[in-house]
């Protein structure tokens, strides 16, 4: 089945989904009402459960994805209501987003990313290549999300053990020397692994919204939280540095036997 002719995505020869893919659920958030039911309609193809919104011939303002595994928001409305709806969207859910756009330049995909958007994709893009995205996305939210809470206040994430009532972490069975602030940070980077964690959200998350602090602050944390674990673990590297966006952590997935990476 064709797309429609007018901002559809790039042709796909490639295969259509599994069926366990029927599970996925994607809100997509778009102003362009032929685009969205273009997309609308190869998602379903796919097997993907799909809810749409957008308002036709008009912004995107005030439209927020009430339920979904991953959302899809276009950046293309003149007014900017996509960097609006991320912020709002971030600042009430941890929703995987990917960001869709015409702009050729990294600039926007920077902003983007920064804001806390977990992947960007530009037209015209692969339809399958935006179909794995989203399973990628999806499949790396249910794992981070139900990955075992041994309790309701302790996060399993073998080899990485959080007691939040405690406040104390071990990593391979040794108990990690944090101060309040490196727990935080860790525990901020650990509850969703493999996702990018800008440096606002994680300023936000060690010192709130009413204070001023600079990105270095957040560098120097990192720095030694890093220390921390290789000296309990020289092997460490489990938190990746993206070079003017922020940080992610990487951890083994016990299901596969493999890391939980984008």
């Amino acid at each position: 089945m064709k797309l429609e002719p007018l901002n559809h995505p790039a042709p796909d020869t490639g295969p259509r989904a599994e069926p366990d893919d029927s599970r996925v659920h994607v809100a997509i958030v778009h102003t362009d009402p032929r685009a969205l039911q273009a997309l609308d309609r190869d998602l379903r193809r796919r097997g993907f459960a799909v809810t749409a919104t957008g308002r036709p011939g008009g912004g995107s303002r005030g439209i927020l994805p009430e339920t979904g595994d991953v959302a899809l928001l276009d950046m293309r409305s003149p007014e900017g209501d996509g960097y609006a709806i991320l912020r709002r969207l971030r600042e009430h859910s941890d929703l995987p987003v990917v960001l869709l756009t015409d702009s050729e330049d990294e600039v926007e995909e920077i902003v983007g990313l920064r804001m806390g958007a977990d992947a960007v994709l530009r037209r015209p893009w692969s339809p399958q290549l935006l179909a794995e995205r989203i399973r990628a996305l999806s499949r790396r939210a249910r794992i981070g999300a139900g990955q075992t809470r041994a309790g309701a206040n302790r996060l399993s994430l073998p080899p990485l053990e959080i007691d939040l009532d405690k406040m104390t972490a071990s990593w391979r069975g040794t108990a990690l020397q944090l101060t309040g602030t490196e727990f935080r940070l860790l525990h901020a980077l650990a509850e969703r692994p493999g996702h990018v964690r800008t440096r606002d959200v994680l300023m936000d998350r060690l010192y709130g919204n009413d204070i001023y602090v600079l990105d270095r602050t957040v560098d120097s944390h990192v720095k030694r939280l890093r220390r921390k674990l290789r000296d309990a673990d020289p092997s460490f590297d489990a938190i990746e540095t993206l070079y003017g966006t922020g940080y992610k952590m990487t951890l083994p997935d016990p299901a596969a036997g493999a890391s939980l990476t984008p």
